[in-house]
């Protein structure tokens, strides 16, 4: 799984360079950081100031002993759980009180959690310039929790449908063609509300499906 998650950061970030956000001016929010992969990878390739969120974190982190210069840069560590936003209540503002551009990623967000995302992002007094998102584990969505943030009402049992053919990618052969349609379809809807949001969006594959299934960036750039 290391070498999965290290070997998608280069077309990640290639994707985010493109959209012209690998600037030192940006403020990035790293969410479902986990162990920090992108954000150790960010601090150390720009410098620029990176909040990484998430329910927990490790006590240990790996990628110290491959970047220990990040140690000179902002990183905070704000533990954050996305699923409170079911509650309707005004969110914490992440990164606090800054200046600039602002840059929410998310290397293998698992679940509803890049819905959440986008949900977060409508609660803010001002929508963050990127949203950069890397699904997975579409069968593993919520349908209230999905459905907070989009645009798009699907139906319960269209919802479970979707949701239930997408945990199809570890069975056999043709049933994997079923489950990669399902995802497809999923993030299609995700990046639709992304543009209902104001964002230019899109779906782009940054790594091989053999590698691995999840393999889709989602990208909104604020219009």
């Amino acid at each position: 799984m290391h070498k999965v998650k290290l070997g998608i950061l280069k077309p990640l970030l290639s994707e985010i360079d493109n959209a012209g956000f690998m600037e030192p001016d940006v403020n990035y929010v790293d969410w479902c950081s986990g162990k920090s992969f992108l954000a150790y990878v960010i601090a150390h390739l720009i410098g620029a100031p990176v909040t990484r969120v998430d329910i927990r974190f490790p006590r240990s982190y790996l990628l110290e002993r491959y970047f220990p210069c990040v140690g000179q840069f902002e990183m905070p560590a704000f533990k954050f759980d996305l699923t409170t936003l079911r509650d309707k209540k005004q969110p914490p503002e992440i990164p606090k009180a800054i200046d600039g551009r602002v840059a929410y990623l998310g290397l293998y967000c698992c679940g509803s959690l890049p819905d959440l995302i986008g949900r977060y992002a409508q609660l803010q007094d001002k929508l963050p310039d990127l949203v950069a998102v890397v699904p997975c584990h579409h069968w593993q969505m919520d349908f209230e929790l999905s459905t907070l943030a989009s645009g798009i009402k699907l139906s319960e049992k269209l919802f479970a449908l979707l949701s239930r053919a997408a945990g199809y990618i570890h069975h056999s052969d043709g049933y994997r063609s079923v489950a990669r349609r399902a995802i497809e379809i999923i993030d299609y809807i995700r990046t639709e509300n992304l543009k209902a949001m104001g964002y230019d969006a899109r779906v782009v594959r940054i790594y091989h499906p053999n590698v691995s299934p999840f393999n889709t960036l989602l990208i909104g750039t604020r219009r």
